[in-house]
């Protein structure tokens, strides 16, 4: 490997920990976690083995959330949910797992120190998400063939619904491969669309081998958002944001859209149950920061307006009195997935038909546990292959 190949991606995946977490961010962490186990009724009907094979899924079983609390790495993303995921996205629990691994001996310093990946996925995106494509599915069905399958209509006027609105999706369990088959059964057990995908999309990924076991702890958005808010004056954040920002707290309205509120009511609004209440991206991330993240990673999107985001959150942190530190962004804008994970001619062809290049659910279907092992020959790789704007990144 020539000098202009370095560091390679295994080497920009292995981090130093922040550290073992203070008194406040362990509080914090210890909140947030009896917070999740007491919703969790929110996110699934499940009772007996299936709802305790949904907390380990999620992460809410015990041992990991007593690693999270403790744990001295904790890298965090942000996905959005839906039953699809494209590259680069695709692989970024992988490399939130191959992150985990390479940085486990220096977490280890640490009394009982391990990475844990801290998963806030937005739940609360819309139909016309075209990042993430939550109006269909496209996968292998029971014969192998690769199908798109519609679950809601793209008319304009439906586009705004959010995935938190809308019912978990009918699927014939027959008309399923194998790795489908496993993932629906459990994640049939969830209240909406949006969990229903957030359940299925984390099975598929552990099939692929993703996650370390008790490596992951999974926290949508709302909910995060709503455990911050049960030691903080919503009240306050809400004048501190209008003071800061033009952009507002929003709510899932009677329509299924998002509505805007104000700071006279976003606290009414809050306390209705089962309210999801929806900050902007920058407050979310000003709390996130509270719970001492190591690293993030993140796509192309992100690597462009974290500079900017992070001006806002520190707007912020002032306003309301916080002060934490901005964790380091490793962003990954390219998986060449062509050349690790090969599809047969006729999905190539069909998913061209879509523009589509490849997606998780055929990833996993084709490939299964072996499809951690086949991305695993990108950590030799220059990071620059992954991330070719690394020097410009740099310099912003």
């Amino acid at each position: 490997m020539s000098a202009g190949d370095r560091p390679t991606l295994a080497e920009r995946l292995t981090v130093r920990p922040a550290g073992a977490p203070d008194a406040e961010v362990r509080r914090r962490r210890e909140r947030l976690c009896t917070y999740l186990r007491e919703v969790e009724g929110r996110v699934h009907g499940a009772r007996g083995e299936a709802a305790a094979e949904i907390r380990a899924l999620l992460g809410w079983d015990d041992e990991t959330l007593d690693a999270f609390i403790a744990s001295p790495l904790v890298t965090h993303s942000s996905p959005h949910t839906g039953m699809n995921a494209f590259p680069p996205m695709l692989g970024f629990p992988w490399a939130q797992r191959s992150l985990q691994t390479l940085s486990a001996a220096a977490a280890a310093r640490t009394p009982n120190g391990r990475p844990i990946h801290l998963r806030t996925m937005v739940v609360h995106n819309n139909l016309g998400d075209l990042r993430w494509r939550p109006y269909a599915w496209w996968h292998r069905g029971a014969g192998g063939r690769v199908e798109k399958t519609a679950f809601f209509p793209r008319r304009h006027g439906e586009r705004r619904k959010v995935l938190l609105a809308l019912p978990v999706p009918a699927i014939d369990p027959a008309r399923c491969c194998g790795s489908d088959r496993r993932a629906i059964s459990i994640a049939r057990h969830a209240r909406n669309y949006a969990y229903f995908a957030l359940l299925y999309r984390a099975s598929l990924e552990r099939e692929a081998g993703f996650h370390l076991p008790h490596g992951t702890l999974e926290a949508p958005l709302n909910l995060l958002n709503a455990a911050v808010f049960r030691d903080e004056s919503l009240a306050a954040w809400a004048a501190a944001l209008e003071r800061v920002s033009t952009r507002r707290f929003r709510t899932v309205g009677t329509s299924g859209e998002l509505v805007e509120l104000g700071a006279a009511n976003a606290p009414a609004a809050a306390a209705l149950e089962g309210a999801s209440l929806i900050g902007p991206n920058f407050l979310s991330f000003a709390q996130i920061y509270a719970f001492g993240i190591t690293t993030l990673i993140g796509a192309e999107k992100m690597a462009r307006y974290v500079a900017e985001m992070n001006g806002e959150v520190a707007a912020l942190h002032a306003a309301i009195g916080w002060k934490h530190p901005f964790p380091a962004l490793i962003p990954i804008t390219r998986l060449p997935i062509g050349e690790v994970v090969p599809l047969d001619e006729d999905a190539r062809s069909a998913l061209a038909g879509w523009g589509i290049a490849a997606s998780l659910p055929i990833a996993v279907a084709d490939h299964g546990s072996r499809l951690k092992e086949r991305l695993d020959a990108l950590l030799a790789r220059g990071y620059r292959e992954l991330f070719p704007d690394a020097t410009s990144a740099r310099s912003s």
